[in-house]
Parts: structure tokens; C-alpha cells; sequence
């Protein structure tokens, strides 16, 4: 079964596809800038993930709060990756998702 890992933050998405796809999963992904709710803006991206993980030193403070409310909300496992490597990030959301 493919796995999906949602990642919230950072200017890296081809690069977290690319890693993805090696690793044989899925993600969603945000910039974590949001303009307008960032709950409304992140519900696209979370829903229907095995979990999200957050880079924090590349995410708007108010699009974090809004992925954890996700995960509470929606029972999905989430970390938050002190970093903005796409290596690790797609990583702990492996181990999220094992």
C-alpha cells in the first residue's frame, strides 16, 4: 500500500517528490506560507495523508498551528522537523508512517 506523508514548509518540492518516489510514497505539500486561513489552505493537503511533517525553521508559525489542529482532528500522526533538509524530513515521515 502506498503511503502519503504530507510536508508543510520550505521551497524543496521537487526535490521532496524526488526523494518520495525513490523511497516508493507519496506526498501533498505546502510552501507553509499561507495568505488567507491556513486551516482552509492546509485542509487540501492534509486530508486523506498517513502523516505530516512540519519544517519549522521553513513554516509560518500560523500554518503549523493549522497542521497540528489537522492532526489532532483527523487522528494523524505529525513531527516537526527542525530543519529545512529534505532528506530528513522525508525521513521522519517514514518512520512516522512504519
Amino acid at each position: 500500500m502506498n503511503k502519503t506523508i504530507a510536508i508543510i514548509g520550505g521551497t524543496q518540492e521537487q526535490t521532496f517528490r524526488s526523494l518520495a518516489k525513490r523511497k516508493g510514497i507519496s506526498i501533498t505539500f505546502h510552501n507553509g506560507k499561507t495568505k488567507r486561513s491556513p486551516r482552509e489552505e492546509l485542509e487540501r493537503v492534509v486530508k486523506g495523508v498517513d502523516c505530516i511533517v512540519v519544517l519549522t525553521d521553513a513554516c509560518s508559525h500560523p500554518a503549523m498551528m493549522a497542521a497540528k489542529g489537522w492532526a489532532q482532528e483527523l487522528n494523524i500522526p505529525i513531527a516537526f522537523h527542525r530543519s529545512r533538509g529534505a532528506t530528513g524530513a522525508v525521513n521522519m515521515g517514514l518512520k512516522l508512517v512504519s
